[in-house]
């Protein structure tokens, strides 16, 4: 099938996705509603909006016309602005890629594909397109223009064969292919750039994972390794949309969502963020990062100061309230970003009730206690049956809503003591980090029989500390003390905290359907020397292993992959370099600090380990044993 005036190009016949039930039409109708008016919604800022609304079939029609059993829209760009704002701060880094060739996946309505494509001004363009019936009145103008270096193909991009075809068929002939058996290291190939919109809704599935977005980020990514489908050329850097859902694990913002998939990204890969969504409203610990507000501001503080010393600011209208809340709070800390708890609570309590917003910082329950609070004082009457109280023996009778107020109130000061309780256990496992690192570091038999002895009685403090609090309060002890080490680390467990700048906050009418969007550059590292593809498979397995449970500590870690081999942690000399992110105690390591440096030496500590499983030579060991797919423990 062709749609463009080039040289036939290959067409794959595209695969249902996976792991997606059957049902009849019948059940589909009266069960699918996917999207709500909300999310359906267009805006007059962004035409394309509306005439992606007229142009993608919706309703019962559609789902009984499906060729699938389940009907997915892609999520497109639709803001010119969102597409200039984000090529003008990773415009200098994309210099190198001038007149290069461009593979574009998922090109939909385009508006991102013709932006980077004036940016550029590439040498050649394929648009990949899986959906030329829906797509194409958008796409063929792109091709049809006089000079035009656009080519659009047709084609599956959910399957690793469709780029292999593309390749095979000689798409790219300006291009040389490479092989791990080539003389010399291969740098990034500068000549070939990937970009593409993986932002399929609802959700669609992949292989082993619950998202086939998640799944090709992945996968994309460590395939450089094997030169395989584009970066059959050499290692290719991709500029890839996609939701936030789908970053949340693999790119995450918090130690407590370190995972498998964060760490195998990580190892293969450079990944910066560089567009995200706006705050969504925090109702517990699970439905957002999972930092407390004082790290998130730390660490925004830390990233807007290397942004500055880098010349990059966000423009005015791509930052929200949280981005003052950071400036505030720089000035208030001398440029350290470290607020206490109890400063923090108060802060922020103000910033509420001065009209700014604190979502996805504060509780939705606490910002709704705080505004009853002021609402109290302006008016009390709201909240007071004062007929009740004249015909009652009671000096008070409150309204039901006076009634949830205070009871909303009595729950926030709860936990803002148990919060303040909290942090001061928190304190005392930071002091034992900086204790450890003062015995690792000095060569003073004095000095380090001194703090051994101070390291001594703050450990039984703080296990005794721990001890007395429950199962829920002991785990966030844990992850608030990782966050807190991680942001004073030499080497920090979360890119994250390593970004360059701030991303760009989009709002949501800038997509259609309306959803949280991310671009994430990424950028494949390079091959470690004495590594290989082959390694990396033993690597990510035994990576299942390791971080089965991400909060255990290395010897409970150790001791569930297998009983013993706790010893091989004397053969990592640099677990206990605090210069390198290591600790005196392994029992104050938890697996989801470590750096990929030390999973590296472990294990290759295992493979040579004497009483290593003899099943464990086989690179699916650990996915067999534990019988783990990406989908449980990301």
């Amino acid at each position: 099938m062709l749609l463009c005036r080039r040289p036939p190009t290959p067409w794959t016949r595209c695969r249902r996705p996976a792991a997606i039930t059957p049902a009849t039409c019948r059940q589909r109708a009266s069960t699918w509603a996917p999207w709500t008016p909300e999310r359906l919604e267009t805006s007059p800022k962004y035409p394309l909006s509306e005439q992606l609304r007229r142009t993608v079939p919706l309703g019962i029609d559609a789902v009984r016309s499906s060729k699938r059993r389940n009907v997915y829209l892609r999520t497109q760009i639709v803001s010119p602005g969102l597409c200039d704002d984000t090529l003008k701060l990773i415009g200098p880094s994309l210099e190198k890629h001038k007149g290069c060739d461009i593979l574009d996946l998922n090109p939909g309505a385009g508006l991102w594909s013709q932006k980077l494509h004036e940016f550029l001004h590439p040498r050649s363009h394929i648009l990949l397109e899986p959906q030329p019936e829906l797509y194409g009145q958008f796409l063929q103008p792109l091709v049809d223009t006089p000079g035009s270096t656009f080519q659009l193909a047709t084609g599956d991009t959910t399957s690793f064969d469709t780029y292999r075809e593309l390749i095979d068929n000689g798409l790219f002939p300006h291009q040389r292919r490479v092989s791990p058996d080539d003389a010399g290291p291969h740098g990034q190939n500068n000549s070939l750039l990937v970009t593409g919109q993986l932002m399929w809704d609802p959700k669609l599935p992949g292989i082993g994972f619950d998202s086939m977005a998640k799944q090709l980020l992945q996968r994309f990514a460590a395939m450089s390794w094997a030169y395989d489908i584009f970066h059959a050329y050499g290692p290719v850097r991709m500029l890839l949309w996609t939701t936030r859902d789908d970053l949340r694990t693999s790119f995450p913002q918090s130690s407590r969502l370190i995972g498998k998939s964060s760490m195998y990204l990580n190892k293969v890969s450079n990944t910066t963020e560089v567009v995200q969504p706006l705050q969504t409203p925090r109702r517990s610990v699970g439905t957002s990062s999972g930092r407390e507000p004082r790290y998130t501001l730390q660490s925004l503080v830390r990233a807007m100061k290397v942004a500055r010393e880098n010349g990059l600011e966000l423009p005015t209208h791509r930052r929200t309230d949280i981005h003052d809340f950071a400036n505030d709070v720089e000035k208030m800390t001398n440029g350290t970003g470290i607020i206490d708890i109890a400063k923090c609570t108060e802060y922020l309590k103000n910033q509420q009730l001065s009209g700014k917003s604190t979502v996805g910082l504060v509780p939705e329950s606490v910002i709704r206690s705080y505004l009853e609070q002021e609402a109290r004082a302006k008016d009390p009457k709201k909240f007071y049956d004062h007929e009740a109280i004249k015909s009652s023996k009671h000096d008070v009778v409150m309204t039901e809503e006076g009634r949830l107020a205070t009871v909303r109130k009595g729950t926030r000061n709860h936990f803002a003591k148990q919060a303040v309780q909290k942090d001061a256990i928190v304190d005392i496992g930071e002091a034992i980090y900086h204790l450890e690192c003062q015995v690792l570091g000095t060569t003073s038999q004095t000095q380090k029989e001194s703090a051994l002895e101070s390291l001594k009685k703050l450990n039984h403090e703080f296990e005794e500390a721990v001890r007395l609090r429950n199962e829920n309060v002991r785990q966030q002890v844990f992850s608030d003390l990782d966050d807190r080490i991680g942001l004073c680390s030499p080497v920090p467990p979360l890119r994250w905290d390593a970004r360059p700048f701030e991303p760009l906050v989009m709002q949501p009418d800038e997509a259609w359907p309306r959803n949280r969007v991310s671009l994430v550059d990424v950028e494949p590292k390079p091959i470690p020397e004495g590594q290989s593809a082959e390694s990396l498979e033993y690597f990510q397995d035994f990576l299942l292993g390791l971080l089965w449970r991400p909060a255990a500590t290395l010897p409970e870690a150790l001791g569930n992959i297998q009983s013993g081999a706790g010893e091989i942690i004397d053969q990592v000399p640099i677990l206990r370099d605090p210069a390198r992110g290591g600790r005196l105690d392994m029992n104050h390591l938890r697996v989801r600090m470590l750096t990929l440096e030390m999973i590296d030496e472990l294990c290759k500590a295992y493979r040579e380990w004497p009483f290593r499983s003899p099943d464990a030579n086989h690179s699916k060991y650990f996915k067999l044993k534990i019988g783990g797919s990406q989908t449980t423990r990301s």
